[in-house]
């Protein structure tokens, strides 16, 4: 009864096929992963140009920031000035191996915020796109279940609707 397209950067090609329109930005990031460490971090650490992760298999992973890249280089070059980057703000990166680059395109909403919702052009569309989907999953995914089965209107997502971009 109900099509939830909630499919990354891919979304406004296939919102388009109902003549729906889901504007998203170009967002490259780029990240540099190191060898797996001894573990240093139990959540992501901020700091200015720079965020730093340590996922369960060990390895570090950062980047400078939330934003679109300035330059698409995967160079390893380019990875350990990431590394060092993150080194001025923990100390314990300064002598990790870089083990890899990658290049990631970000769902970045044209407005920089969620879009969530059915759609007026096709009502039986629900759109899920934004760039913390990953952090944003368990809350988005409560509420749209309460809108799609319970035609509930969560008044939380009212300002992310698609309608805002028709």
């Amino acid at each position: 009864d109900f099509l939830v397209l909630a499919a990354g950067v891919d979304t406004p090609r296939l919102a388009q096929m109902a003549a729906v329109n889901v504007p998203l930005k170009e967002s490259p990031g780029l990240l540099a992963h190191s060898t797996p460490q001894p573990r240093m971090l139990d959540r992501i650490a901020l700091a200015p140009g720079a965020n730093i992760k340590q996922n369960p298999d060990g390895r570090i992973v950062t980047g400078t920031d939330f934003g679109g890249a300035a330059e698409l280089d995967t160079s390893k070059e380019f990875g350990r000035k990431l590394l060092r980057n993150a080194g001025k703000f923990l100390a314990r990166l300064n002598d990790i191996q870089l083990k890899t680059v990658t290049l990631g395109h970000r769902v970045l909403p044209k407005d920089d915020h969620p879009i969530v919702g059915f759609t007026d052009r096709c009502p039986n569309l629900y759109i899920a796109a934004m760039h913390s989907g990953i952090t944003l999953s368990p809350l988005i995914g409560q509420v749209a279940a309460m809108e799609i089965l319970d035609g509930a209107s969560v008044d939380l997502l009212t300002a992310y609707r698609p309608s805002r971009f028709a």
